[in-house]
């Protein structure tokens, strides 16, 4: 008798042939060299479309792929940053030399990025993205702040500028709340004391 899980992964049975042959390729490449993550990525969505669209998202067969897709991008992540931030590389380089290694580190840390933020778009199983994706993203948004490099998304930045802009608001209402009723103040003391007196010189009003 045919296990249903079988059955499924039948259907799709070449394109996780080619995704798996796409993996190991992708294992292969020089570490040292450019990720190529952008060409990976490529190379095996349009396969992953063909799975969702044959099984759906949420079919285990999507969900296993795609996280075994982000999983071989962040080991590559990990080592491709380490080997970026290594200060025996550092100790080897001229003055102009490390000028460069810098401007060069920035260059990957911000690639990293780049890629963290595509691959946290990506379907994965929810305990790898709780314990393995989320703690790879957040020591590359610690390093590259370390480095100065933004880590804030545009709907970050938009919200964290809504924030701002509500804040100084705020300050400047009350500011003039506080100036109006300071005003009201010295306007009813004068009133009083213009009564005073009237009533002192008995001027009738």
């Amino acid at each position: 008798m045919t296990n249903l899980g079988d059955k499924y992964r039948d259907i799709v049975k070449g394109e996780i042939e080619i995704i798996n042959d796409e993996i190991e390729q992708f294992n292969q490449t020089n570490y040292t060299a450019n990720l190529s993550v952008s060409i990976f990525l490529d190379r095996v969505s349009c396969h992953m479309e063909s799975i969702e669209q044959k099984l759906g998202r949420n079919s285990f067969e999507h969900i296993d792929f795609s996280t075994k897709i982000v999983d071989v991008i962040c080991n590559r992540l990990i080592v491709y940053t380490n080997l970026s931030s290594a200060d025996s590389i550092i100790s080897k380089l001229s003055a102009s030399e490390t000028v460069d290694f810098f401007a060069k580190q920035r260059e990957n840390f911000e690639e990293a990025l780049h890629i963290c933020r595509k691959l946290e778009k990506m379907n994965m199983d929810y305990a790898y993205r709780m314990k393995v994706f989320n703690k790879v993203k957040g020591d590359i948004e610690d390093a590259c702040r370390e480095k100065g490099i933004e880590t804030r998304t545009t709907a970050q930045k938009n919200i964290d500028h809504l924030k701002m802009v509500g804040s100084v608001t705020g300050e400047v209402a009350k500011e003039t709340a506080g100036c109006l009723a300071t005003m009201a103040l010295k306007i009813v003391i004068l009133l009083v004391i213009f009564l005073i007196l009237m009533a002192i010189f008995g001027v009738e009003y």
